[in-house]
């Protein structure tokens, strides 16, 4: 399966102009605010989404004091979706919406989904100059000042899981997710979904409750 990124999460919430301050002050993008809930956005696209406590169609949280509902992930073509949905509808149940976006859950309840990537490609940045030990690349000029975060994409996502060997086992071999690492004993696993990536792009690690819960995004 070709992934491309993170599409999107998405969060229930009980107080909605709570949410809606969180986020901003966080840096995001407003993309939409209706009674149906808000969309916030990423610098290149990818979406935080927001739906009252509740709503229709909202997936379940997936822990009891949780309102984290579900990642949905982007693929490059409707080609490798449809290998996903065959994939997936081997097991479990896979919900089809009518933008084509497919929603199932993982093997340690994770609500997942997956559509074609719908945003914008990454572009090669230099970076932010800066000085180093015989590396002198910024002379007579003042150092970058920034007075709020701006958020570029949504690059991972954590969870904690009560067995990261099943986890990760599959993400592995139903997804052909990539291994990076493992800690010492098991306890957590970096998996990335390209050859070539970050590090990682989705971390597990052991739970200490032995219960299902997101870490962070």
């Amino acid at each position: 399966m070709a992934f491309v990124g993170i599409d999107a999460v998405v969060y229930g919430a009980k107080d909605i102009t709570q949410a809606r301050r969180m986020f901003l002050d966080w840096g995001l993008k407003k993309r939409s605010d209706t009674r149906a809930g808000l969309v916030f956005a990423t610098e290149l696209g990818a979406e935080v989404v927001v739906r009252p406590d509740g709503a229709a169609g909202l997936r379940p949280p997936i822990a009891e004091h949780s309102q984290f509902r579900e990642v949905i992930y982007g693929v490059s073509s409707r080609t490798h979706l449809a290998a996903i949905d065959r994939e997936l509808s081997l097991d479990r149940e896979v919900i089809r919406d009518k933008d084509g976006t497919l929603h199932s859950v993982d093997d340690s309840g994770v609500n997942i989904g997956f559509r074609v990537w719908r945003h914008g490609s990454e572009k090669p940045s230099g970076g932010t100059r800066w000085n180093g030990p015989g590396n002198r690349r910024r002379v007579n000029q003042t150092a970058s000042r920034y007075t709020q975060a701006s958020p570029y994409k949504i690059g991972h996502i954590v969870f904690f899981v009560p067995d990261v060997r099943v986890a990760e086992r599959f993400y592995r071999k139903r997804l052909g997710f990539f291994l990076s690492d493992r800690y010492a004993g098991g306890a957590a696993s970096y998996l990335r979904w390209a050859g070539k990536s970050e590090h990682h792009n989705l971390f597990l690690t052991r739970s200490k409750t032995g219960k299902l819960d997101l870490n962070h995004v």
